[in-house]
């Protein structure tokens, strides 16, 4: 067989990337590297491949070993620039698009950078650093002096800071005000909030606000246009001037809800007792107060509010919401009863189908059948029945935790099948008792089930607050394979074989791969309040993040944590990462539940209102014996949390 060249390795290895096998591919470039360390096209392949793979931060070393080997090479460095802009290091990704366009003035590359400074604008945007945001967004008129979302961005700021002719004079880009109408731009501003198109939306509702500065109404479509857009700061100054012009219940409302998203409770809170004031038979402005006093841990204060929004006869969306916040209350002081309002919506057919519109799931035999069949209230005899246990409607964490009721179920019931989401499959089939788990994603799914009950009812038909040593009874209730263990074992011995001293390995989950606004409260934004953690000798971290936050590790100090969490594809993997770690430090995230679920040790930090399935005022979980909790004792602040995290992991550390 010949020996092949560099450039054959390289064209063979090209051909197998389009061909979809990554695998020898890589073997090609890693050949080719063998012949010739410098070979710049297969460092940077190799990149590809790794950024092909989601692998993003592994691809960097790559692309940037190109550079080094070949001064004004264009295509590592735009590589390597898209490398950062998927790792949301957007100041790098730009600077690497400016040395690629100074080289190769490239359109492609040109909105690459374009791309870059827009995201690293609204990253400044979102954070109140406004007049970084503005640098961004006048940098990228430069480029592309036609921009609009730029001019539409720069328009914002104007009205942030009280300019409402230059906000309306940017948005010249969208809206001519000598051709349009007054009337048509009214009516254009709701057709595009409605239809998701908000900078569109806003362009016009500023150009109505300009022609008619003294009308409030204009100024509350502001606000709810910026909250959509994320800029709450900008709408409380919105929401302000409207009712400085008059007063409105409606904007009231408004002006708390955006007044609370941002953690001023009781400036909130005092908006919404106003509109309470203003509509006292309003079953929505009852919730809303009853919602604010809950977050302040007012619940009894919050509970009587619920019931005078009950008496008011509450309907749609409210009603909703108020059944699912008062079980909330409930649960969160203990008492199960709150089950029952949890899983209330899904014993009323009306919200059952709206659930499903409003989540978009196909019509399928399988939807309508959960649609149409009322669900099994616990009460009628299901012995010798297929049943059919559905999840999926909550997060992750929820499911977790509850498919331990399933193991009373089966002892009531004679087949159960559990039919979950794709990611939480494998992780389920090794609870034992269930005769089988399928994907809700699975097409050859048929509804051959005598009943059907979801996971999230069982707490309240099998009576959960008879007995809160039942919540942790059995646990651990999930395993990890063999094969899996082992696979982990090696990863993580690669890391803690670097030192003679024994150390304490430790998971870190700070913040949400998916990013949540509502679940706001419970990330760790400024990582840098985590350092005091890495200062503790005797410990050895590793980072559990995965997705778009997996960029934030090369913020921590040096050599003090090792990255695995873009190893971690599944939560079986997740498991498997667990069952070689000492302890857990985590947000109330999944890996909370996870490690819980498999009985393995978890520190929890919590804001100061947390989720009711961690109570309140408690340190440990009935729900996870293996939890200990540490709590914000102000609202915002996770200075104190992290000082008794380093105190207790201080002495964990010596009393090894």
């Amino acid at each position: 067989m010949p020996v092949m060249t560099v450039t054959q390795l390289l064209q063979q290895g090209d051909q197998l990337s389009v061909q979809g096998d990554f695998a020898t591919a890589k073997t090609c470039y890693q050949r080719a590297l063998a012949l010739d360390s410098h070979c710049t096209e297969a460092w940077n392949s190799l990149g590809l491949l790794l950024m092909s793979e989601q692998h993003f931060e592994e691809a960097v070393p790559y692309f940037e070993q190109a550079i080094v080997l070949k001064l004004g090479n264009v295509l590592a460095h735009n590589n390597l620039a898209s490398a950062f802009l998927k790792l949301g290091h957007f100041a790098k990704a730009i600077v690497q698009y400016e040395y690629a366009l100074a080289m190769y003035p490239n359109q492609a590359i040109r909105d690459n950078l374009v791309q870059a400074l827009l995201r690293l604008g609204n990253h400044y945007h979102t954070q109140d650093r406004l007049v970084d945001a503005d640098a961004c967004y006048r940098r990228i008129l430069i480029f592309d002096p036609d921009h609009r979302e730029s001019h539409i961005q720069i328009g914002i700021l104007a009205l942030a800071k009280g300019d409402l002719a230059s906000a309306a004079e940017r948005c010249r880009c969208v809206v001519d005000r000598d051709k349009v109408s007054f009337g048509d731009m009214q009516r254009l501003g709701a057709e595009h909030y409605h239809q998701g198109r908000t900078l569109e939306s806003f362009a016009y509702f500023v150009h109505v606000a300009a022609a008619q500065p003294d009308l409030s109404g204009h100024y509350n479509n502001l606000g709810l246009v910026v909250t959509k857009l994320g800029y709450e700061h900008h709408a409380v100054r919105c929401y302000k001037q409207a009712l400085a012009i008059q007063e409105e219940g409606v904007t009231y409302s408004n002006l708390g809800t955006a007044l609370h998203k941002i953690g001023r409770l009781q400036e909130a809170e005092q908006c919404f007792r106003r509109v309470v004031e203003m509509q006292p038979d309003s079953a929505h402005s009852h919730y809303a107060l009853a919602f604010n006093l809950t977050a302040q841990t007012r619940f009894p204060e919050a509970l009587s509010h619920f019931e005078i929004a009950a008496n008011r006869r509450p309907t749609g969306d409210t009603e909703v919401l108020y059944h699912f916040t008062r079980g909330w209350v409930w649960l969160s002081q203990g008492n199960m009863e709150g089950w029952r309002e949890q899983a209330w919506y899904w014993y009323q057919k009306k919200y059952r189908e709206f659930f499903f519109l409003e989540r978009k799931l196909p019509r399928t035999e399988l939807t309508d059948f959960l649609i149409h069949k009322e669900p099994w209230n616990g009460v009628d005899c299901i012995a010798g029945k297929r049943l059919l246990v559905i999840t999926g409607w909550e997060g992750f964490g929820d499911d977790i935790q509850m498919i331990r009721c399933v193991r009373h179920l089966i002892a009531v019931c004679g087949h159960v099948t559990l039919v979950c989401r794709p990611a939480l499959v494998e992780l389920f089939r090794t609870f034992d008792l269930i005769d089988s788990v399928r994907s809700i994603a699975d097409p050859t799914l048929s509804v051959d089930f005598d009943e059907y009950v979801p996971l999230m009812s069982l707490p309240s038909i099998f009576h959960l607050h008879c007995s809160m040593v039942f919540m942790g009874k059995f646990v651990p209730y999930l395993t990890v394979p063999r094969v899996v263990q082992d696979e982990w074992f090696n990863i993580i011995k690669k890391y803690t074989n670097t030192s003679k001293y024994k150390k304490i390995n430790i998971g870190l989950c700070w913040t949400s791969s998916d990013r949540n606004k509502s679940h706001e409260a419970r990330y760790i934004n400024n990582i840098e309040l985590l350092w005091p953690l890495f200062d503790i000798q005797g410990t050895q971290f590793f980072s559990l993040q995965i997705g778009i936050d997996i960029n934030t590790t090369s913020r921590f100090p040096p050599g003090k944590i090792c990255n695995v969490g873009h190893k971690i594809h599944s939560f079986m993997d997740a498991s498997a990462a667990l069952s070689h770690l000492d302890l857990l430090i985590t947000i109330d995230s999944a890996y909370t539940h996870l490690s819980g679920a498999l009985g393995r040790p978890v520190w929890l930090l919590l804001p100061i209102v947390s989720e009711f399935r961690w109570l309140h005022d408690r340190s440990d979980s009935p729900w996870y014996p293996s939890v200990r909790i540490f709590r914000q004792r102000e609202l915002n602040n996770w200075s104190t949390v992290i000082d008794d995290v380093s105190i207790e992991l201080s002495k964990l550390v010596n009393s090894v």
